[in-house]
């Protein structure tokens, strides 16, 4: 794991070889903290020390209320179907 920088944000992406795709790192001050494949039972202890999380594939079931809990702000970005609509408040 990085040491997190003081003052500067840090980033944890789970699953990040299952997604085909350039990333490029911020420009602001961060750590950057890379995970392959990970399962829902190991998620919430690779993001406790996340300020912002990029989850690509890992399911974050009964994660899901602590990692709701503790943000400041979530972002999905996934088509909108019937499966998705209300997908947080479908509790």
């Amino acid at each position: 794991m990085s040491a997190v920088m003081a003052d500067a944000e840090h980033i944890v992406f789970l699953e990040r070889g299952s997604l085909d795709a350039s990333v490029r790192r911020p420009s602001f001050p961060h750590t950057w903290e890379l995970h392959g494949r990970v399962t829902p039972d190991e998620a919430i202890a690779r993001l406790a020390n996340a300020t912002i999380a990029i989850v690509n594939k890992t399911p974050l079931t009964a994660a899901a209320d602590t990692v709701l809990q503790e943000s400041d702000a979530v972002t999905l970005h996934l088509p909108l179907t019937p499966q998705t609509r209300n997908l947080i408040a479908a509790r």
